[in-house]
């Protein structure tokens, strides 16, 4: 079994203008700027509903959770939902919002939860072959500085980075 932590980076931050079915509309990567802790000009990720309002998280092994570092808050109205690649489709989640207070979801940092099921597989999109969960909010804009995943106790899985590396050593 293997044990990432409860707050290991992201892979993969993407942002789509529209729900992703199988290709994301007008993105965004994200994933080199979240993965640092700056809130400095150019280093955080501006969401807006009307522009990207669907952002999918990639990770090397299925998670149960994402946190959110935002730096300015969603002052609208506003709902989070969340889907997971099962192989076939995009199943949805059931989320706890730790980020919502007062019904305005991505208001303040915190973690975005759910069950997990063990039923994610990997998909190809963008370039990477990676866990994926896509999540939408429903009204106004946030803006994030950094984002971490929990990763379970699981089993080992091995998953390919895109990377050809040689053989260190071979017996015969």
């Amino acid at each position: 079994l293997i044990w990432s932590g409860s707050e290991i980076e992201a892979t993969a931050f993407i942002t789509s203008s529209t729900t992703v079915t199988y290709a994301v509309t007008n993105s965004n990567d994200y994933s080199e700027i979240l993965s640092n802790n700056s809130q400095a000009t150019g280093q955080t990720a501006a969401l807006t509903q009307a522009a990207s309002g669907t952002f999918l998280v990639g990770t090397k092994r299925p998670i149960q959770g994402v946190k959110l570092y935002i730096s300015t808050g969603n002052g609208t109205a506003s709902t989070l939902t969340g889907k997971e690649w099962t192989g076939a489709a995009w199943t949805s989640l059931t989320l706890t919002d730790n980020t919502a207070v007062g019904g305005k979801t991505l208001y303040q940092t915190g973690t975005v939860t759910w069950t997990y099921s063990g039923n994610g597989k990997p998909r190809y999109i963008n370039g990477l072959s990676l866990y994926w969960y896509q999540f939408t909010f429903s009204a106004g804009s946030s803006t994030l500085y950094y984002v971490t995943v929990d990763s379970p106790v699981q089993v080992i899985r091995n998953i390919w980075d895109g990377v050809e590396v040689g053989t260190a050593k071979a017996l015969i």
